[in-house]
């Protein structure tokens, strides 16, 4: 695994992605869609299997960009730098499948109340259980979502959320 800093120089992170042809590329969103441009400018010449997407989510017209430029479909992660990942999409249908061993994850009105699953949330809650040392309960993340009922067809039975507004979906 090569880590690079998204504040390096966008040249010098090519030069090293194309050194080492990825067969998987983990990036935040502004990073990938300027990734993107280069490749169909092929100033970048890779050829990831998988492309997933972290930080902001994706428009439609984002999504194919994506697509466009590096031949995968893009996968989004659900998270922040406080609460570390929370879940990913699977691909085969809407919504991010939470990981419930490292957090729990509410839908909730404007007030904190909870809201059932498959209405729409204003917000989400976050408790993660994995952090010893900085405990987050039920820490507000803005963005409005909805909990998912019914199983998934990829076969996974773990709950899924579904983001509103700019989905990644």
């Amino acid at each position: 695994m090569l880590r690079l800093p998204h504040d390096d120089a966008l040249i010098d992170i090519m030069q090293r992605l194309n050194d080492l042809q990825p067969d998987s590329l983990v990036a935040d969103t502004s990073v990938a869609l300027a990734l993107a441009e280069e490749q169909i400018a092929a100033h970048l010449q890779i050829g990831p299997q998988a492309l997933i997407c972290t930080s902001l989510t994706l428009s439609d017209v984002d999504r194919r960009r994506l697509r466009d430029a590096f031949g995968v479909a893009p996968r989004c992660v659900l998270g922040s730098p406080e609460t570390g990942a929370l879940g990913a999409e699977c691909g085969m249908s809407p919504g991010v499948h939470l990981d419930e061993d490292l957090a729990i994850v509410e839908t909730v009105d404007e007030a904190n109340r909870p809201v059932p699953t498959g209405e729409p949330g204003a917000k989400i809650l976050v408790t993660v259980l994995f952090s010893r040392t900085v405990p987050l309960i039920r820490y507000e993340l803005a963005e409005p979502a909805r909990l998912l009922d019914g199983p998934c067809p990829c076969g996974r039975d773990t709950p899924r959320l579904d983001r509103l507004g700019d989905a990644c979906d």
